[in-house]
């Protein structure tokens, strides 16, 4: 690109800090990340959910947490997309509470959370055996008037069966309009 007089932005930046990550390469990632700045260049939030992904996804949550507060360190406002994926990464590796404390932190920060952030809730905690309180958030999910989608109950069906809840999961099913 520089041979062409093409200068990577934020964007390419960005791309390549989720290329890295996606092939387990968080190191150089990381350090992508952190040389923009000395390039003239801001990180955007979609840098840092980025990199908090790959953490993520290669098993580094404590690394993903760190960087999660790193953001508003930054000058950057937190967005649904991070928040879901660290949500994604606490309940991957077990951290319940620690999950349900980030949703209601959302508010917090004023963002409302959609149907992927239900959807991330549930799926965590039905991984994570709490069936009875994915079916409460489920309810909440309805009344905040964000609607459940097939995925919602394919989680659900899923975490009912996994739980040995078969027949509840198939009175479940069953009760779905066919589309």
């Amino acid at each position: 690109m520089m041979q062409r007089n093409i200068f990577p932005d934020v964007v390419t930046y960005t791309t390549l800090v989720d290329g890295y990550s996606l092939v387990g390469q968080i190191d150089k990632a990381r350090k992508l990340l952190d040389s923009m700045p000395g390039k003239g260049l801001k990180p955007s939030i979609v840098s840092y959910s980025s990199l908090i992904n790959g953490y993520c996804k290669n098993g580094k949550v404590e690394e993903a947490w760190g960087l999660f507060l790193e953001v508003p360190r930054q000058g950057l406002d937190y967005d649904v997309v991070t928040y879901n994926t660290m949500l994604q990464g606490l309940f991957c590796a077990g951290r319940c509470a620690d999950g349900l404390k980030l949703f209601k932190d959302m508010h917090t920060h004023q963002l409302i959370p959609d149907v992927v952030t239900y959807n991330t809730l549930l799926n965590g905690l039905c991984m994570n055996k709490q069936i009875d309180e994915a079916f409460c958030f489920l309810q909440i999910m309805e009344e905040q008037g964000v609607n459940p989608d097939k995925t919602t109950y394919s989680i659900l069906i899923h975490g009912l069966c996994k739980d040995g809840k078969v027949e509840i999961a198939r009175d479940l099913f069953n009760s779905l309009p066919c589309k």
